[in-house]
């Protein structure tokens, strides 16, 4: 019974579909808990797989010579032991953590703009479930991995500033939490980035802002809490959590894992189907580097903000990400959060307040003379 209960679990864990569709073509379902694997190992999973079946449909595959070349993978076990050897270093790291979260207003503010009295760390139930799309190419992405590569910064970095600086000036606070997707592969681990398991974990990324501080120093503040986030990772978001109360309203995951590439050679060839999510905050920032773009997925919930407000938003994201490898190394309070265009209707069609008025007299005879004309109208209104 015992054996029969395990082979349950272990069937509900993994499930693998292979649906016949013609002679040669296939459709693959695997429906797997994310207990087993993250995304970054799907790809490393499917590449053995890939690997293992061009050897054995070769007319000379020995079977079992090929089945006994395989070698036990240790890397997740001997991560999980140095995550472990780590625990006193990240719980302490926490307890200084948590300090800057309770004193971390939610994004309310970002609400203003739409006139909506809702708490965003308390808007649990999504009813739409929108997203906007955006990408940085050409001269741009160009400009952004030159400036990553020679600054030792990365773009998850750049990007990562870029997104906690636009919710400061939106929520007008000093300090932004963001749930920040963490890959979990940077432990000091021999093929780690060739290991299946799950790695990846979402903890907040506390950010202090300061405008007196280079643009160039803020990045290499910001790498090097991401580097800390991988560092101690050995914590549970729930662990962190007070009584089950949410810490950030938004998320930020930038996908970088390699994607399965067969060669043209391959006896099989893949073709993936879209993944769609869905997220249970408010917001959710997913970026990801293909071909010579990145391209940025901002997820919100439909109800509670326009598709106008979002897409100014991603528009003064690209224009600040371009800003920081233009002044890098100039003050922070330098930037400017507005494009060109949006620059302009603010600053100068909006502020078109010139008027003809009368020289010669004062204040107080002018406000006489309208009393005159509108006498029961309201002057001020206060509280």
């Amino acid at each position: 019974d015992r054996q029969r209960n395990c082979d349950l679990a272990a069937g509900q864990l993994l499930r693998i579909h292979l649906i016949k569709l013609q002679e040669n073509e296939y459709t693959c379902i695997q429906s797997c808990h994310h207990a087993l694997l993250d995304g970054w190992s799907n790809p490393v999973l499917l590449n053995f797989v890939h690997e293992l079946y061009q050897r054995l449909a070769k007319p000379k595959g020995n079977v079992k010579q090929i089945l006994a070349s395989i070698q036990e993978e240790d890397s997740y076990r001997k991560s999980q032991e140095y995550l472990q050897q780590a625990n006193q270093e990240s719980q302490e790291y926490w307890s200084n953590e948590i300090l800057l979260i309770d004193s971390y207003p939610d994004l309310s503010g970002l609400l203003l703009v739409n006139q909506r009295k809702v708490r965003l760390n308390e808007y649990k139930l999504i009813q739409v479930h929108a997203t906007e799309q955006h990408s940085i190419s050409q001269s741009h992405y160009h400009d952004l991995k030159v400036f990553s590569q020679t600054n030792g910064v990365t773009i998850n970095a750049i990007l990562q500033y870029a997104w906690h600086k636009l919710l400061s000036v939106y929520g007008n606070s000093i300090t932004t939490v963001v749930g920040t997707t963490i890959s979990g592969r940077n432990l000091p681990i021999d093929n780690i980035e060739e290991s299946v398991g799950l790695y990846i974990n979402t903890l907040p990324l506390v950010i202090e802002h300061s405008s007196d501080k280079k643009v160039i120093d803020v990045l290499k503040y910001i790498q090097d809490k991401i580097n800390n986030l991988n560092e101690y990772s050995n914590i549970s978001l729930a662990k962190l959590q007070n009584a089950g109360a949410r810490i950030f309203d938004s998320l930020f995951v930038y996908e970088n894992y390699p994607s399965p590439k067969p060669s043209a050679e391959s006896l099989v060839q893949l073709n993936f189907k879209q993944v769609i999510e869905e997220l249970d905050y408010p917001l959710g920032l997913i970026a990801h580097e293909s071909g010579e773009e990145i391209g940025i997925e901002l997820k919100y919930v439909g109800e509670l903000f326009s598709s106008e407000m979002i897409s100014d938003i991603l528009n003064n994201l690209t224009n600040l990400v371009t800003q920081l490898i233009k002044i890098s190394h100039k003050p922070v309070s330098e930037l400017i959060y507005l494009d060109e265009s949006s620059y302009n209707k603010v600053v100068i069609e909006r502020n078109q307040t010139y008027r003809e008025y009368t020289e010669d007299k004062t204040i107080h005879q002018l406000f006489e003379e309208q009393v005159a004309r509108t006498p029961n109208n309201i002057a001020i209104v206060y509280e």
